[in-house]
């Protein structure tokens, strides 16, 4: 699934178009969960279309445009990333479906992906302005080397005017499978603290540990 989901958004709208429109019409024969497709998953795929076709318009493309259009993918892409698991593990998918809908077909012999152990390792690089690069590795790695099975790292992170408590605070997801992730932020939110945590997630869709919460000022 790791090549599943592409990184630029270009990209990603189309298949994103495809494999919902496909999920969403074979809900029945498929046996999917018709209230979680039309609560969760049909709702972010509208708010990730809205925004991204604001942000398509370099005329009026603006920060706040752009943080809504990376707030919308990083809410819409978890959901999405699960509903190819679901249809990748679904008996009633066939292989011709799954290629249909530009899934990697599942390997007839695969050996299951362990459960990460390990937690990721990250810096956060604040060079550019209205930028927060997340630069991930694995615990006491030199590499970037993803560790075996892993697919990427879950990112949780929001921007809070005290330290969190507890990671219920991050209410922000996204998800990245390679290093490095960027958040962008608008110029009312320079001078603030955004916390982030990272976990492992293998090519099951099964989470490892989190990494302790760091913070840094938005620049």
């Amino acid at each position: 699934m790791e090549n599943t989901i592409p990184r630029q958004d270009p990209a990603f709208d189309e298949v994103q178009d495809v494999i919902t429109t496909k999920a969403s019409a074979m809900r029945t024969p498929w046996s999917l969960n018709a209230d979680w497709l039309d609560a969760s998953v049909l709702p972010a795929r509208a708010a990730w279309s809205k925004a991204y076709g604001d942000y398509k318009n370099p005329a009026t493309r603006t920060p706040v445009i752009t943080q809504a259009k990376n707030g919308a993918r990083s809410a819409y892409e978890p959901l999405l990333r699960q509903l190819v698991q679901v249809l990748s593990n679904n008996p009633a998918v066939t292989d011709d479906n799954l290629k249909e809908m530009d899934i990697h077909i599942r390997s007839k012999h695969r050996t299951p992906a362990p459960v990460p152990s390990t937690v990721p390792e990250f810096t956060l690089d604040s060079a550019v302005h209205r930028r927060i690069s997340i630069h991930f590795r694995d615990q006491g790695s030199k590499s970037t080397a993803k560790p075996h099975g892993v697919n990427g790292a879950a990112i949780a992170w929001a921007v809070l005017d005290a330290p969190p408590v507890d990671g219920s605070e991050l209410v922000h997801a996204a998800f990245d499978t390679k290093t490095p992730y960027t958040l962008d932020f608008t110029e009312a939110q320079r001078g603030k603290t955004v916390y982030v945590r990272l976990r492992w997630e293998n090519t099951r869709a099964e989470v490892g540990p989190w990494s302790d919460i760091e913070g840094t000022i938005i620049p």
